[in-house]
């Protein structure tokens, strides 16, 4: 059974993740979301894999949420088990060492919009949904709902967990929770295009960034400076910087 709820495919360097949760929502479980995390464990630092690709699997949505028909009979033991093991998937897709685009359509909710606000790059379709609407079925937003207030500013990210507001794709885009919206057609190549542009980079000096940026956000400004000082030093004891520059100074693709 658990092969079938996450679903990854391999293909030049790009790994392809599929959701397959309850339904044609994709809801979330408990079962999918320790394979979530199991398959992250699995390719994080796979240099088969350069880049990761997440979407829904099907056609109608990247995922409806957690399943309120399971939700509603937890236990508050049931219920800390499953957020804490939601919150591993989560911190793992961010400290992924490889890139995470998020590629979305139709509905995007609760702890699938967590999901999407974990990965580095969001690419939506002009259908996508996005909300936090747990306050509708009696439980707080809770985990990455708390990167919500520095991306789009603690005002609007209030009224969206206060009220469970759902939003469209073109409001996500404004307020900065989503880089790129395209037409339902174009999802799938411009999330290619992108994948394929982080191909051409260092796969080590992408891991090293994403681990600064994490620090960034976790950091006091001076310690993470500190820290990225630290890092950038540490680049040069691979032969990658010395690779990109020569490439970029005789106009020809870098070899990582």
């Amino acid at each position: 059974m658990s092969e079938d709820l996450v679903k990854i495919e391999i293909k030049n360097n790009i790994g392809f993740l599929s959701l397959n949760g309850i339904r044609d929502l994709n809801l979330l479980h408990k079962d999918l979301v320790l394979e979530l995390a199991r398959v992250l464990k699995d390719i994080n630092g796979d240099p088969a894999v350069r880049v990761l690709v997440m979407k829904g699997d099907g056609e109608r949505a990247f995922s409806g949420g957690v399943d309120v028909r399971k939700m509603k009979e937890f236990s508050p033991w049931e219920a800390e088990d499953f957020i804490r093991a939601l919150h591993t998937a989560m911190k793992l897709i961010m400290t992924l060492n490889q890139p995470v685009i998020a590629s979305v359509f139709g509905p995007c909710l609760g702890g699938a919009m967590e999901i999407v606000m974990a990965a580095d790059m969001v690419i939506a379709a002009e259908d996508a949904l996005f909300g936090l609407p747990e306050i509708r079925v009696g439980v707080p937003s809770v985990i990455e709902a708390s990167l919500l207030p520095q991306v789009i500013g603690l005002s609007r990210a209030r009224e969206l967990i206060l009220t469970g507001d759902i939003i469209t794709a073109s409001e996500a885009f404004r307020l900065g929770l989503v880089n790129r919206v395209v037409s339902r057609g174009m999802l799938e190549e411009e999330t290619l295009k992108k994948a394929q542009q982080f191909l051409r980079l260092s796969p080590k000096i992408l891991s090293v960034q994403k681990d600064i940026i994490d620090k960034w956000q976790n950091l006091g400004q001076d310690q993470s400076a500190e820290y990225s000082i630290k890092a950038f030093a540490l680049c040069f004891t691979t032969a990658h910087p010395r690779e990109a520059m020569e490439a970029f100074l005789a106009k020809r693709e870098p070899e990582f």
